[in-house]
């Protein structure tokens, strides 16, 4: 299980196998294989390797190394160590324990798509 909170702030999401949840509150995502969809919704990404896209839609991130940018276009993000941060800027979240590549990019599909 992670927990997911603002930089020097609140936990906002858990991440507890394929559910992520609000924190200490209600499920609001599935993963399920390599697609991300709603709590008994429907499905809103697929993950493609380090491609996250619309679900039958547009490519719109990819991770590259530490880097999370729009697809085919500038870096919006960079990951160092548990932490995610505005490129060339601030730290925005922490992450608080681990999460597999599966997790981690429904995680950015979630906070930046």
């Amino acid at each position: 299980m992670a927990r997911i909170r603002r930089y020097c702030g609140n936990y906002i999401l858990e991440i507890d196998g394929n559910r992520i949840r609000e924190y200490c509150g209600n499920s609001l995502y599935e993963i399920n294989g390599r697609y991300v969809k709603r709590y008994c919704g429907n499905t809103k990404f697929e993950i493609n390797g380090d491609i996250i896209r619309e679900y039958c839609g547009p490519s719109l991130l990819e991770v590259d190394g530490n880097y999370i940018r729009r697809y085919c276009g500038r870096t919006i993000a960079e990951i160092s160590g548990n932490r995610i941060r505005e490129y060339c800027g601030n730290y925005l979240y922490e992450i608080d324990g681990f999460l597999d590549h599966e997790q981690m990019m429904a995680l950015i599909a979630i906070l930046f798509a």
